[in-house]
């Protein structure tokens, strides 16, 4: 897997859905999917986020910092 995959965004009716290959690091998933949403400055401002991480078991911290994240789209 290329490091760029670890993380994949789409466009649905709904909003985003935004996907994290189970097989990725947690950590260097957050760091690409941060450095998107950065790059991509007002595109996904406002926009309605939904979040597949597959099998993954996240803890809360991994979850606060995916909110964190996630926030600076709102």
């Amino acid at each position: 897997m290329k490091p760029e995959e670890a993380v994949a965004f789409k466009g649905t009716r709904n909003g985003i859905l935004l996907s994290i290959r189970e097989d990725a690091g947690f950590d260097d998933a957050l760091a690409l999917m941060d450095g998107k949403i950065k790059e991509s400055g007002e595109f996904f401002r406002g926009a309605a986020v939904s979040v597949d991480l597959g099998w993954r078991e996240a803890g809360s911290e991994e979850l606060t910092r995916l909110a964190e994240i996630l926030a600076a789209i709102t």
